[in-house]
């Protein structure tokens, strides 16, 4: 069993909506026209509080149990988003080209990157599917190895 599937009954407790979060990705722009995707969704309350502001949102995690969680909490709310089964080195499979307007990857989302290498490759992906002028908002809990010396 996966351990976030494992932790599934109580991720919510352990890991509660921050509605500053949202406050935040409003900070950079609320046009109900954008786009917004949460990178590692989990059981999408982000996603879900945004998709009341911005016409198109989507969710993606790689784990089946978040994601049965984050769409009963879109339909109970009828917030008009979508969720797909995908981790974060998979945008550019998952989304159009210059598709997006706010790519969010918060929480402990990133640290789940395996090395640098990673995370460029992230990076490159988030260039292809966000839209000219479109925004990476990215929060990090915990250091990923090795980026102190690539990035110094």
């Amino acid at each position: 069993m996966d351990f976030y599937t494992s932790i599934r009954p109580w991720y919510d407790q352990i890991f509660p909506f921050v509605p500053a979060q949202r406050d935040f990705v409003l900070s950079f722009g609320s046009d109900p026209l954008f786009s917004a995707v949460d990178v590692g969704c989990g059981t999408g309350s982000l996603i879900v509080s945004l998709a009341k502001v911005f016409r198109k949102t989507a969710g993606l995690d790689p784990d089946e149990a978040m994601l049965e969680a984050a769409i009963q909490k879109a339909t109970a709310g009828r917030a008009g988003t979508w969720f797909i089964k995908a981790g974060m080195l998979d945008l550019a499979g998952e989304l159009a080209p210059e598709s997006v307007d706010r790519l969010i990857c918060f929480g402990n989302t990133l640290p789940h990157l395996n090395n640098v290498d990673e995370a460029l490759e992230l990076m490159k992906q988030a260039r292809q599917v966000l839209k000219p002028g479109g925004m990476i908002l990215i929060q990090i809990i915990k250091q990923i190895k090795g980026v102190e010396q690539k990035v110094a």
